[in-house]
């Protein structure tokens, strides 16, 4: 059986270059109670990962957005599964997205990252994708 494409990853940074993370609830199937990029499984319905990240977008933060207004930056794979990281390209600051999935949200710099609970594929994206989580140059 070969690795198929089955989630995505979004990546959401403010006007500062914080990046934006869903703090996961108690009940979630995976990673329960820490902080995660926003995302999630692709459905029978997408057309591809870029739909996907579009729908999650939508149906998490309230954000209609389009497939052609994310970038790919990382890939994750094991033996049975691929997941993608997509960089939302338009920033998002408080007031332009409402919370409608986990337990909270909060901006945060790459270093405050470091020092909070994170889970396993934010972990993996920080280690191997390290540039898309950089401040910016000013």
């Amino acid at each position: 059986m070969s690795a198929q494409l089955r989630s995505v990853s979004i990546l959401i940074r403010d006007t500062c270059g914080r990046t934006l993370l869903q703090m996961r609830d108690g009940d979630a199937p995976s990673s329960p109670l820490v902080w995660s990029l926003w995302g999630g499984a692709i459905d029978a319905d997408d057309a591809g990962p870029y739909e996907c990240a579009a729908r999650e977008l939508a149906e998490e933060l309230g954000v209609s957005a389009n497939p052609g207004d994310f970038v790919h930056v990382g890939t994750r794979q094991s033996s049975t599964q691929i997941a993608l990281l997509l960089h939302y390209l338009h920033p998002l600051d408080w007031g332009r997205f409402l919370v409608k999935e986990g337990a909270g949200a909060g901006f945060f710099w790459r270093e405050e990252i470091e020092s909070i609970p994170i889970s396993a594929s934010l972990r993996y994206y920080l280690d191997r994708c390290a540039s898309a989580f950089s401040r910016r140059e000013e």
